[in-house]
This record gives C-alpha cells, structure tokens and sequence, in this order.
C-alpha cells in the first residue's frame, strides 16, 4: 500500500493478493475505485500526486493517473509488458518525471512522456476535471526487436561476421565492424528452430541442423564483409534432435549429436562409422572437442569420464571413468585462439607433479556437486587436462589438474562462456561477464587475482530457455550477445 503525497489528494492506495487494485478516501474513510487483475507487487506514487506506477511479478509495469474533482478515481495511461523477471520495487524520481524499477540484480530508469505535464495545468488537485478515457498505451519492452529469436549463433575466424539460426528456421548473417544485419542466406523448414550453427573456414562450408534433424551443408563465399550461399553441398535427415555440431580440424567430416548418441559423417552427406553412445544420456551439456595436439582425434568430456575418438573410424579408442556423482555447469566448451594470440599456459604445478606447466593446450570442464544442499555451499571443481595427458597409446586414466581455490568463485557462476589459454571466462550469477586468470597460485576473491568483472547484461536479453547466447571472438577480442526477439 502507499499514501499520496498530494495535500489536495486524501487517498490510500491498496494492492490485494487477489489482484485487484483498491483506492480509499480517507476523510471520510470510503471505498472510491477498484480495479481487478493488476496483480501489483509494488506500488509507487509521484511526488506530485498525479501518477501512480505499479509493478508485478510477471514483470509488467503499469502506469496510471489521478482521475476526478478530489483525485478519486485512477484511469490507466501506459502499460509497459514484461517477460522476464518480476518487479521487486519502484520509485519516482524528485521531479515525478522519471521512475526506476528493480528486477532481478538490476535496475531501469524511464522517462515515458505520460509522465510529463504542462506549467498550466499545475493548477490544484481540486480543479482537475472528469478525465476522458481512452484506450492505454501499451508496449512491449525491446519492442525494436519483434524479430524471431535468436537460438543459436557462430563466429567467422575473422571476427568480421557472425552466422546466426533463428527460431523460424532462416540462417541469416551480422557484419561485426558497422554492427549491421546484413539478411538471410538461406531457409529451413519453416518455423522450425535452428539449434546449432558452426562454420569450416578452411572449406567455406556453413553447417546448421535444426529440430526436426534436418542438416544443410551450404557452400559460402566470404568476402571482406560480406558473403553468400553459391550452391548445397549435402542435406542429412537424422531421427534425433542434433544439439551440438563439430568439424574435424580438415573440415571433411561433421560429428552431430543429440541428446543420447552422436554421428560422424562426410561433408557431401555420407555416414561413417556407427554411432556413439553416450554413457549418460541425461548430461545435457557435455564437452565435446577437437584434440588440441591430435588433428585425427576428438574427445567427449561426460559426466562420468572422458573418451578418445578417431575422426577416420569413430569408435571408442580409450576411455576413463570418474564416477562420482557430478554434474557440469552448463556450455563449458575450449576455444582455439590464432597462433598470433597464443600465449602459455603456465599452470604451475599444481597437484600433479607429472604434468608439464608450459603447455599451451588444454581441455577444461566444470565439475559440480548435484547432492549439494545450496548454490552458496556446492562444490565446483575446475578440472584442466594437458594435451599432453591425453592419449590413445597410455590405457591409463588422464589425471587433470585441480584448482582448490577456485571453490571460492563456485556460487557466482551462471554460465560458462569458454576457456582461452590460461583465462575462463563465464557469466556471473548477477549478469556480469566476468574473467578468472588461473594461472596464479591463488584465485580466491580476497587477492587481486580473483574474477574480474568487465560488462553486464540485461535480464530480458535471455532466450526463451533462460540461457544466454554468448560467445567470444578471438581475432576481434571482443565478445558476441545475441538478444532475446533478434
């Protein structure tokens, strides 16, 4: 509930739980107006007694007026739809000309025109007149991009362009430099949603697989900025969802797998091999990346261990179990920086004596404790391989390389967004974008070498699955966010 502060205005505004919006006279004490289905979490009244702001779980704002001789009544003027998090507060500005809203860990400040009024008509409250009701404004916040949603989005080596799948099924493309959407390349099923995108440079060759398990192979013609789709190289129907694609370093074959198994196949559409199982089919977001030293191998990163795979005949050739009951912090995946960019991975030592300091390649993975009773107190482990540990001819387990001071960072990751050499970067709990240098011997919040927060997002920029498309490009050392609605 809230007073207004008018002097002219003896009224009490009343949210109830029911929904319904209430306003009371105070001299002397009566019901006056009642609206249903405002369902306001917070109420905010203008220092001048003329607007009332509400706010709702749903993440809706409302924005209402005074109406009647003695202000007894509220007509609705603006209505600002949500569809992230709800409102927790709202406050005017001292002027009554702006007001801030908090939802999650952030805040917004609007200055909508309804707010504002002229000098003449500041006469007393007890000269307004019956307002005239008329149909309220309302928007859609980002309401620039009513586009289909972005799902899914793939750099160029080059930083120059990003390739991006929609939720409509078009594949379309983004010119990084002028920030500029250039059009679409081509078209799946339409409405069907793209669900991953990757590019093979080396080949011009632009892959994107969809949720009916539709896979186009596009031959793509890159030019300074520019580019486009010169012919189809290869259409593959699968009997599953492919929820991540992989190219071997060669870029003549395509692992796609799904949500229990994976492929391999030809760039022209050819399957080889039979298929990979994975060993937990419920690990949504296991790691599954090129060996960093071993142009013919890949390696699949699970729950319960790690396997080695050759890309020429994908059957298992090594594996490893570590069975004990964790999970992963969502998209931990390795990036391959330019040979310009790459600096050593100087690891130090840690827990095992036998692994060399001054490699330059690595695998990494989160590891999460799923029994943990709270975010605050679960146990995360970084786990980092050397390449070097990783081997089709040793039968033996690769041990990874721990970090026991970066338990003290576990509660405020959110998502992880790539390993580049001895760098992980990730998403915080609060939206922050947020590096941790693990190469120094101490990685706890109390030294100067804890994580490093460089921008935040806005909540609403989350796809409909409430995670973040974001990705870093390397060449250009800039990062890449695709918004919610395009």
């Amino acid at each position: 509930m809230t007073f207004n502060p008018s002097p002219d205005i003896n009224a009490l505004v009343v949210s109830y739980a029911d929904g319904e919006l209430v306003l009371y006279a105070l001299e002397p004490t009566e019901l006056c107006y009642r609206s249903p289905d405002i369902f306001a979490h917070s109420l905010a009244c203008s220092p001048d007694g003329r607007k009332l702001v509400t706010g709702s779980a749903q993440g809706t704002i409302q924005i209402f007026e005074f109406t009647g001789v003695r202000g007894d009544s509220l007509s609705l003027l603006y209505r600002i739809k949500g569809y992230d998090d709800g409102i927790q507060s709202v406050v005017f500005s001292t002027d009554s000309l702006r007001f801030a809203d908090i939802r999650g860990s952030q805040y917004r400040i609007w200055e909508p025109a309804v707010l504002a009024y002229n000098e003449s008509d500041e006469a007393s409250q007890s000269g307004l007149s019956q307002a005239t009701l008329l149909e309220p404004n309302s928007v859609t916040m980002m309401d620039e991009y009513l586009g289909a949603e972005i799902t899914a989005i793939c750099c160029h080596p080059s930083g120059d362009l990003v390739f991006y799948g929609k939720q409509d099924g078009s594949v379309a493309y983004f010119e990084t430099r002028s920030a500029t959407e250039k059009g679409v390349l081509y078209q799946h099923g339409a409405k069907i949603g793209i669900t991953c995108v990757i590019f093979i440079s080396d080949k011009g060759r632009l892959v994107t697989a969809d949720q009916s398990g539709c896979v186009l192979i596009k031959s793509v013609t890159v030019f300074q900025a520019d580019c486009e789709v010169s012919a189809a190289s290869a259409e593959i129907r699968l009997e599953m969802t492919p929820t991540l694609l992989l190219s071997n370093p060669s870029g003549t074959r395509i692992l796609i797998g799904g949500k229990r198994y994976a492929e391999v196949w030809t760039t022209e559409g050819e399957n080889v091999g039979s298929k990979i199982t994975f060993q937990d089919d419920d690990d949504d977001d296991m790691v599954i990346v090129n060996h960093p030293s071993h142009s013919d191998l890949f390696v699949l990163v699970g729950r319960n261990g790690m396997q080695v795979y050759s890309w020429m005949v994908p059957l298992e050739a090594k594996g490893s179990t570590d069975r004990n009951g964790d999970i992963e912090v969502p998209n931990c995946k390795t990036i391959a920086l330019p040979p310009e960019h790459h600096s050593t991975f100087q690891l130090k030592q840690r827990s095992d004596p036998d692994v060399q300091p001054n490699s330059s390649q690595s695998i990494a993975r989160l590891i999460q404790n799923k029994h943990a009773p709270n975010r605050r107190s679960m146990s995360i482990t970084l786990k980092v391989w050397a390449a070097s540990s990783i081997s089709m001819v040793d039968s033996s387990s690769p041990q990874p390389i721990l970090f026991p001071n970066f338990m003290d960072h576990a509660h405020i990751i959110r998502q992880v967004i790539g390993v580049i050499d001895n760098v992980l970067l990730f998403l915080s709990t609060n939206f922050w974008v947020c590096s941790l240098d693990l190469s120094q011997d101490d990685v706890s919040p109390s030294t100067n070498a804890g994580a490093q927060r460089h921008f935040f997002l806005l909540s609403e920029w989350q796809g409909s699955n409430r995670r973040f498309i974001i990705d870093y490009m390397p060449a250009r050392r800039e990062f890449v966010v695709a918004t919610r609605m395009g």
